[in-house]
Order: structure tokens, then sequence, then C-alpha cells
């Protein structure tokens, strides 16, 4: 009877520590900022358009969004007022994310960063981001729907092991 228990304390303890992880993070309030950089993943529009919204708070603001076909990029033309760049991460990941992102950051002479994604990627994101810049660094939670953050819960758990454990630096 202990041993169930036990068992039902560990499984509760960690159904409560994914809640926190990956469905309701720690994020930051919108900030002015010198660069936004817009996450690929799910919930993309949701995403796109929180970052366009940060972007407006300060004239100038260097918006980059991460897509699959950085080609295919209307918003050169629909938004004049921000410097607009769409990449492609190299790897197609978050960590390559991060390293784009930061190393355009610094060869502009960027001070500050605001990071938009969903909440099951927020820490990681953070993470991978905090390991390749030393300077202002916000995490933006986009709006996403509860039930597609909780079907993203078992690849972001794995993802963030790798992070944590295999994948150490930049």
């Amino acid at each position: 009877m202990r041993l169930l228990v036990a068992i039902g304390v560990v499984f509760a303890a960690l159904l409560v520590a994914e809640f926190v992880v990956f469905v309701k993070p720690p994020s930051s309030k919108p900030a002015a900022v010198d660069v936004v950089a817009v996450l690929g993943g799910g919930d993309f529009t949701s995403r796109k358009q929180l970052g366009i919204d940060v972007a407006g708070l300060r004239p100038g603001t260097i918006l980059m969004f991460s897509l699959e076909d950085p080609s295919v990029c209307p918003w050169k033309t629909y938004l004049p007022q921000f410097e607009v760049i769409c990449f492609r991460a190299d790897p197609a990941t978050t960590r390559g994310e991060a390293r784009y992102v930061t190393a355009l950051a610094r060869e502009r002479g960027a001070s500050s960063i605001a990071v938009v994604t969903s909440a099951d990627q927020l820490l990681r994101a953070r993470l991978r981001f905090s390991r390749c810049w030393e300077g202002d660094l916000r995490m933006v939670e986009s709006p996403s729907s509860s039930l597609s953050v909780i079907a993203r819960v078992p690849y972001q758990s794995m993802a963030m092991l790798k992070a944590l454990l295999l994948q150490r630096t930049c």
C-alpha cells in the first residue's frame, strides 16, 4: 500500500511540474526592445500578431520571423515601419533560432531581445536563448489553446531533457 501511495505522490508531483513548466510558465510582459523574434512552430498566427504588437512599442525595432520558407515573407511589404527579417534557422530547431537571432542582434548592436513563443516552448526557449545572449532577454507568451499546449507536452518534455543534458552550450 505504501508503494502505491509513493507512486501516486511521484506521479502527482510530475503532473504539477509539467503544468508549471509547459502550460503556465513564468513569462515577461511585452516591453520595448531592439529585436523581436517570433519563433516558428504551432500557433504561429497568434505568435505573429503578438510579435507585431511588441515590435510596435519601439520605432525601428527589428522584427524577425522564423519560417520554414523565408522566401515567403509578406510582412516586409505590409510592415514598412519595421526592419522585417524572415529566416530559416540552421538547424531548424529552437537552438538554431537562438543562434541566428542572437548573432544578428549582436551584429546590429542590439541590447535587448523579446522572444515570442507559446507556453509549452517558453522555458526551453529561454534556456536556449540565455546560453547565446547576455543582454536583456524577455520571453513573451503568445496565446494558445490549452488543449494544443497539453498535446505538445510529451515532445517538449523530451526536447527540454535534450537541452538540459545533451546540448549544454549555445
